[in-house]
């Protein structure tokens, strides 16, 4: 478990780290945060501080940020990538996180990391979905059941 944290110390933490040239170090910092908490505090940097910090990142460690971000701050954090890792990112992301920051991006722009994704189709088929319906909302992650359930109670989520 992570330790709750005190954004505005924490914030000057990685601001001294930043401020100090050492980019390794407050990446490593953002490392030992829960990504809710490392994303509260990379919404808070200047796009060069941010440009700095994501492209140093893992696409698995990005993806857990992302999530925790909204879809305005999560379209700004993705202009500090290159196509190629953004496609990386959203492959690491629930289908629906990932539809909703395509459909932050420019369509040219979301056509071409939907290009590069591994597997775009469960992403692809929510963007289909207009933003504040139903389907635009839902998610495409599969139930999944306890192995001690009976039939009677496995029957309802399917």
């Amino acid at each position: 478990m992570v330790d709750p944290i005190e954004l505005n110390d924490a914030l000057e933490r990685l601001h001294a780290y930043l401020d100090g040239q050492d980019i390794a170090g407050a990446i490593d910092y953002l490392r030992t945060l829960h990504p809710a908490d490392s994303a509260e505090l990379l919404a808070e940097l200047e796009p060069e501080q941010q440009g700095a910090i994501v492209e140093r990142l893992h696409a698995t460690e990005l993806a857990d940020v992302f999530e925790q971000l909204d879809e305005e701050d999560m379209a700004g954090v993705a202009q500090h990538l290159d196509v190629g890792m953004l496609a990386d990112v959203l492959d690491e992301m629930e289908p629906d996180m990932a539809a909703d920051l395509l459909g932050e991006l420019e369509p040219d722009q979301a056509a071409e990391v939907l290009e590069q994704m591994e597997e775009p189709s469960d992403v692809a088929a929510l963007m289909t979905y207009p933003p504040d319906t139903a389907g635009g909302i839902m998610t495409a992650a599969p139930s999944s059941l306890r192995r001690f359930w009976t039939v009677s109670e496995s029957v309802p989520f399917y």
